[in-house]
């Protein structure tokens, strides 16, 4: 269970940003004038503008990264200026996202956030819409291993390039210039590679963990546009959870390649298709597993229901097995 400050915060100072929050004639300001009915700011500790919320759903439902919830409920400020209180409907704690629900909703009229096609975002021109304007982003990378603090899970993540400006970023809204929700820039994520022990995290809700090549760029790490449509399809199903794949094993890193089977769940899928304590796995379809970072940020990219070619050693033999992804509901 994840604590919530409960707290009556002043917004006196909250204000949505203008209607010019981009600059003119450029993809963002075109990405900024589709989606901003679609967006909500809420309020720092201060009350004054820290994160923002994406509308999922036409009845007042929204979604935000955990970053951007500093108490509950919260007042939020919408584009035409209204205020709504928002209170916790869910959360998915593999992906820290927050699932919040209008207490009263009369703004119908607003565009539900469209999610962008995963296999399509190769946009150099992305949107970062934060709680005070609307940074220039590219898209560097579409899987990057992250680990997920809270979780420590390794999970896929998209790279994104940013402008640094000195304003709060964490739990930023990825947008395409077609103004395609595409990712969710989380403060809390820290990405490593398999390779490398360095690691970039940012420090609460502002862009001061490191800054890479020209003066002014800033690399974060996102929630991807495949990911996030599973968290979205979660949120707005009946049970309001996400269902995050599991084949239900436990391994760890191996002498050598691959990762080394510690644990086969009874019944699970991995139990069904035969594999077995001591197995290693060193690749997945074509992808070589080097190590259990390797194998856990791809069980996570894939859906429930998807079948995976899995080759394993085995008393130094590679056997070939076929498991299907089963299904692990998020935990709150």
């Amino acid at each position: 269970m994840t604590s919530f400050l409960v707290a009556s915060l002043a917004i006196g100072q909250l204000a949505f940003p203008r209607e010019d929050a981009a600059r003119a004639g450029t993809p963002q300001a075109e990405a900024w004038r589709t989606v901003r009915h679609s967006v909500a700011v809420l309020p720092d500790g201060m009350g004054r503008p820290g994160g923002v919320a994406v509308l999922i759903d036409q009845h007042g439902v929204f979604m935000a990264h955990l970053s951007s919830v500093v108490a509950e409920p919260v007042t939020a400020m919408l584009s035409n200026n209204v205020q709504v209180r928002l209170s916790r409907l869910g959360f998915d704690r593999n992906t820290q996202m927050v699932l919040l629900k209008a207490q009263t909703w009369t703004e119908e009229w607003r565009p539900v956030a469209r999610l962008a096609n995963p296999a399509g975002t190769t946009s150099t021109d992305l949107s970062l819409v934060t709680s005070t304007g609307v940074l220039r982003g590219t898209l560097s990378s579409q899987s990057v291993p992250g680990l997920i603090a809270e979780t420590q899970r390794f999970v896929p993540l998209a790279e994104v390039q940013m402008e640094s400006a000195g304003v709060p970023v964490g739990g930023a809204l990825i947008f395409t210039r077609n103004g395609e929700l595409a990712g969710v820039l989380g403060a809390t994520l820290r990405a490593e590679t398999a390779r490398n022990t360095n690691s970039l995290q940012a420090r609460g809700n502002v862009a001061d963990a490191q800054t890479f090549g020209p003066r002014g760029l800033t690399v974060g790490y996102a929630l991807g546009p495949k990911l996030l449509r599973r968290v979205v399809d979660g949120f707005r199903s009946s049970e309001r959870r996400v269902a995050h794949p599991s084949i239900g094993v436990f391994f760890r890193a191996a002498d050598g390649d691959g990762a080394l089977i510690d644990q086969v769940v009874p019944g699970a899928p991995a139990d069904q298709a035969g594999i077995q304590v001591g197995d290693r796995i060193i690749r997945i379809g074509e992808r070589k597993i080097q190590n259990h970072i390797d194998l856990a940020v791809e069980l996570f990219d894939h859906d429930p229901g998807e079948i995976l070619e899995i080759t394993l050693m085995r008393s130094g033999r590679e056997i070939q097995k076929r498991v299907t992804v089963g299904a692990q509901p998020g935990q709150y």
